[in-house]
């Protein structure tokens, strides 16, 4: 097995690109360095300056550089005789228009092919998340943000789209015959594009009753409809043009884009409603990162298909598996992840463990990301008399402060319940669903 001895960490973005690495290969080899350690290289968000907002887990990103590029690195490192360690991140990935996972769900709803893949409750108790996802982008009440008609639709080569400054949302599947069914009916329009948007609008209502029948050639017949949608469209300027403008005017009908929105397999709200209830799982308390059902073995398999042929390919020899205590089943993970690599890929995980903590000793991994070293190397360094005076001052400059159990219970609290109280209730009812505990010492924990 590849063993890494000494690591470098690397924050690939469009910053510091696969080329700019190039260029310091030989340094880094004449420092003594075996490994270098990459920040996730897999697409993410636009922009993004750490790579954890993973959008698409099955290609390298563009703004870090090409395969080809990360062959002719992993030819030169092997030169050297060193290895490449790759960041990995099966707990999440960015809730964002530009994930083409999560735009299936909110297109299609529970009928997507990908809406098992996140962690969603479809049958949340509040009204008006069931059998929607909701969406905590808004900067103000939807009811504020439809009166200041904030909120527009527009049609391009993606399909008809909900604009809400930079953010644009797919209109459902299920709304378009309907829609479309009302512009011609609203307009004069000539016989051929009469006749061309009612095939149309039949193919439609032929699509979504194959998505409702899970019937899997659905979402090539979407593609096929959208695209073509958009192909007819645009080679008729006139009608393109009719079309974008009545589409432009829709929000000045609050009424009937609220019954519009009520269409939509996801529900828009203002981003702070997540502290007080939310209907998928995220990353702490970040908004647009949304959980993975990972413990599916058809996610797992599908997910980690490109990390896979890079270790075959020899691309790699290690992987760091980030934030593994967000998985419902971590042992089960890096049991199909041994199995997934094989037995010669060096493994590791993020891991804080406390003071007494330790691995669990049947994880068939190499050890952790090293935070534990880190604390103690720390220690080492670390004057402990000089500890005694800081606290003497600390005390006296904040005399009323409470005792440090009592401050992080305090604070911890807080979170839980200002921040995360959704996440609380979600857990409540769950453990109701289990019965894991009695329903009046659930009602108590509430109260507390």
């Amino acid at each position: 097995m590849y063993t890494p001895t000494v690591t470098y960490r690397l924050q690939l973005s469009s910053s510091f690109t696969l080329q700019q690495l190039d260029d310091i290969v030989d340094y880094l080899h004449r420092l003594g360095i075996s490994t270098v350690y990459a920040s996730p290289i897999f697409q993410a968000r636009p922009g993004s300056t750490h790579g954890y907002d993973v959008t698409d887990p099955l290609s390298i990103s563009s703004d870090i550089g090409t395969e080809e590029q990360l062959k002719a690195m992993a030819e030169r490192l092997q030169e050297l005789e060193m290895g490449w360690l790759q960041d990995i991140v099966p707990n999440h990935m960015a809730y964002d228009t530009a994930n083409p996972w999560i735009y299936d769900v909110w297109e299609k709803g529970a009928h997507s092919a990908y809406a098992a893949y996140f962690d969603i409750n479809w049958n949340h108790p509040n009204p008006q998340y069931q059998g929607k996802i909701m969406i905590p982008s808004l900067g103000d009440t939807l009811d504020k943000v439809l009166d200041q008609e904030q909120l527009t639709l527009t049609f391009g080569d993606r399909g008809i789209q909900w604009a809400y400054y930079d953010h644009r949302f797919p209109l459902a599947t299920t709304a378009y015959s309907a829609l479309l069914g009302q512009f011609v009916k609203d307009q004069n329009l000539d016989d051929d594009h009469q006749t061309l948007l009612s095939n149309r609008i039949d193919q439609l209502d032929t699509m979504v009753a194959n998505l409702k029948a899970a019937n899997q050639s659905a979402d090539e017949s979407w593609d096929d409809i959208r695209e073509g949608l958009w192909e007819d469209m645009s080679q008729r300027p006139a009608l393109l043009s009719s079309f974008q403008s009545w589409l432009s005017q829709y929000h000045q009908g609050t009424q009937q884009l609220e019954q519009l929105l009520d269409q939509q397999h996801f529900r828009l709200v203002h981003w702070k409603t997540t502290e007080s209830a939310i209907n998928y799982r995220r990353f702490f308390t970040v908004n647009d990162l949304i959980c993975l059902n990972i413990q599916y073995p058809a996610v797992f398999e599908h997910y980690h298909r490109l990390i896979k042929r890079w270790t075959q390919q020899e691309y790699i020899q290690g992987v760091r598996v980030d934030h593994i205590d967000g998985l419902l089943d971590p042992a089960g993970y890096l049991s199909a992840l041994r199995a997934l690599l094989g037995s010669e890929v060096y493994v590791s995980v993020e891991k804080i463990l406390e003071s007494d903590e330790v691995i669990p000793p049947h994880w068939p991994i190499q050890g952790s990301s090293g935070y534990d070293f880190l604390a103690d190397v720390s220690q080492l360094y670390t004057d402990a008399k000089g500890g005694e005076s800081l606290l003497r001052y600390y005390e006296t400059w904040n005399s009323e402060s409470p005792a440090y159990e009592a401050l992080v219970y305090r604070n911890k609290s807080f979170i839980l319940h200002h921040r995360m109280q959704g996440e609380l209730d979600n857990l409540m009812r769950l453990l109701e669903q289990l019965e894991v505990l009695p329903a009046d010492a659930l009602a108590d924990h509430r109260d507390t």
